[in-house]
C-alpha cells in the first residue's frame, strides 16, 4: 500500500502542480476561448497515456524510452512557447485574434503532452498489483489499489487547490511564479533528456564530462526540485492569504465587508487544503518511504539433520503454517537456503529461499504472509513450491516417516545460485 501510495505522488505532483498553473494561465489569459478545448486535451492526454501504458504491458511495440524522448523535446518546445505567449500577453481587448488563439493552442497542446508524459507510469502500476495465480479480490490487491488511489486523491486534490489560488492572483504575479516553476522543471527535463542521449550513445559522457556531471548531478537530487517547487507555491498561496487580509480594510460598506470575510474564509480554507495536501505529500515521500524501505532482518536459518545424502526435516516443526529456512553448507563452502511452508494437511511448499527473477536475496513473513523482500511481491502460499513468476525456486521432495524428505544432490544443483 506505502510503496503505491509513496511512488504515485513522487511520481505525479510535480506534473500536478505545472498543469494546475499551467491552466490557471489559460483561465486567466483566454477567457475568451472556449474551456471545452482544455477540457479535450485533458481528456486526449489522459486517453494516450492509458493507451500506451496498456500496451507497453501487453506488447513490444513500445519503446518508452525513445517515446518520452520525443515527448520531452515537444514539450520543451511548447513550454518555450508558452511563456513567450505568457510574456506578450498585455491584458487588454486589442490583443489580436490569431496570437490569443495560438497562446491557446499550445497551453491545450502542453497540457496534454504533460500528462502523456506523465500518466503511463502511473496507469503502469496497477498491472503489478496481482501476484502470480493471485486473484484481484485479495486482501492485498485491496489494499495497493487503496494506496494507488489515495496517491492519485492527494495529487489531483492539491493541483485543483493551487488551479483555484493561482486564479484569484493578479495575472503578473501568477505568470511569474507560473515562469519560475516551469524553469525549474525545465532543468530537471533537460537532465532526464540527456541521460537517456548518454545511455543510447548518441552523447558519450567522456567527451561532454561537464554535462554528464551536470546530469548526474540533476537526477541524483530529484528529490530537491520537487521541494522547490512545494516552496514555490506554498510562496503563491501566502500571497493569497495576505491579499485577502488586506483586502476587507478597503472596504468602506459593512455588506462588502461581510462578503469579503466570506471569500477570505472560503479561500483560506483551499490554502489550508492545499498546506495539508503537501505535507501529507512530504511526509509521504520523507517518514513513509523510509518506513516502506527499512531493512527487512531475514529469520535465522536453522541447519536440519543431514543423513547420508538426505536432509531430515520433522514434519512437527513446520506444522504451523509459517516459512521456516533452513540452510544447507554445499561442497564448495556455500550456503544454500531454503525453505519450508505447509500449505495444507498434506501438501507442503518446498523451495529454495532465492527466485528467478529477484535472485538469492529471500522471503520473509508479513502476518500470514509471505513475501519477497526485494520487490514486495506477496506470494500465494499454494503456489510455493511451483515455477513462475517471483515464486522461489521449487525444490523436488518426498514425505517418509513422519519427516520431509530432500535430497543433497538437489540443494548441490542449485549452489551458485547464493554467493
Amino acid at each position: 500500500m506505502l510503496k503505491y501510495l509513496i511512488d504515485v505522488i513522487n511520481n505525479s505532483l510535480v506534473t500536478g502542480i505545472v498543469i494546475a498553473l499551467l491552466t490557471a494561465s489559460v483561465a486567466i489569459t483566454d477567457k475568451r476561448m472556449p474551456k471545452r478545448w482544455l477540457i479535450l486535451s485533458i481528456a486526449a492526454g489522459v486517453i494516450a497515456a492509458f493507451v500506451l501504458a496498456v500496451l507497453k504491458e501487453n506488447t513490444k511495440l513500445v519503446n518508452r524510452n525513445q517515446i518520452n524522448a520525443v515527448i520531452l523535446i515537444a514539450a520543451i518546445v511548447a513550454v518555450a512557447a508558452f511563456l513567450f505567449f505568457s510574456w506578450k500577453y498585455r491584458g487588454n481587448a486589442s490583443e489580436k485574434a490569431w496570437f490569443a488563439t495560438a497562446r491557446y493552442a499550445v497551453s491545450c497542446f502542453l497540457t496534454a503532452l504533460l500528462l502523456f508524459y506523465c500518466l503511463p507510469t502511473i496507469f503502469l502500476y496497477p498491472f503489478g498489483f496481482v501476484a502470480v495465480d493471485q486473484s484481484i479480490f485479495s486482501t492485498d490487491f485491496l489494499f495497493k489499489l487503496i494506496g494507488w488511489l489515495l496517491g492519485l486523491f492527494v495529487v489531483i486534490v492539491s493541483a485543483l487547490m493551487l488551479f483555484k489560488i493561482a486564479v484569484k492572483m493578479p495575472y503578473g504575479i501568477t505568470r511569474l511564479f507560473t515562469t519560475a516553476v516551469f524553469i525549474f522543471n525545465l532543468v530537471k527535463q533537460f537532465a532526464t533528456l540527456f541521460q537517456s542521449f548518454f545511455l543510447r550513445g548518441i552523447l558519450v559522457s567522456t567527451k561532454a564530462k561537464g554535462l554528464s556531471k551536470f546530469v548526474l548531478e540533476v537526477v541524483n537530487h530529484a528529490d530537491v526540485f520537487i521541494y522547490v517547487l512545494i516552496t514555490l507555491t506554498l510562496a503563491l498561496a501566502v500571497f493569497l492569504w495576505i491579499k485577502g487580509a488586506s483586502a476587507e480594510r478597503n472596504l468602506p460598506v459593512p455588506a462588502e465587508r461581510r462578503k469579503s470575510r466570506a471569500e477570505v474564509r472560503r479561500q483560506r480554507r483551499i490554502i489550508v487544503t492545499l498546506a495539508v495536501g503537501y505535507v501529507f505529500s512530504i511526509v509521504a515521500m520523507t517518514a513513509l518511504f523510509a518506513y516502506d524501505n527499512r531493512p527487512v532482518q531475514l529469520s535465522i536459518a536453522e541447519r536440519p539433520a543431514v543423513v547420508g545424502d538426505e536432509i531430515l526435516i520433522s514434519l512437527d516443526s513446520v506444522a504451523d503454517g509459517h516459512l521456516y529456512r533452513y540452510v544447507f553448507t554445499a561442497s564448495n563452502g556455500k550456503d544454500v537456503r531454503f525453505i519450508i511452508v505447509r500449505k495444507s494437511e498434506t501438501t507442503y511448499g518446498v523451495g529454495l529461499d532465492a527466485c528467478d527473477i529477484c535472485g538469492e536475496t529471500g522471503y520473509y513473513e508479513r502476518g500470514n504472509e509471505v513475501v519477497c523482500k526485494l520487490c514486495d511481491v506477496v506470494m500465494n502460499k499454494s503456489t510455493i513450491g511451483f515455477k513462475g513468476g517471483c515464486n522461489p525456486v521449487p525444490l523436488s521432495y518426498l514425505v517418509r516417516g513422519g519427516n520431509i524428505v530432500i535430497k543433497t544432490a538437489d540443494l548441490e544443483a542449485e549452489k551458485n545460485r547464493f554467493k
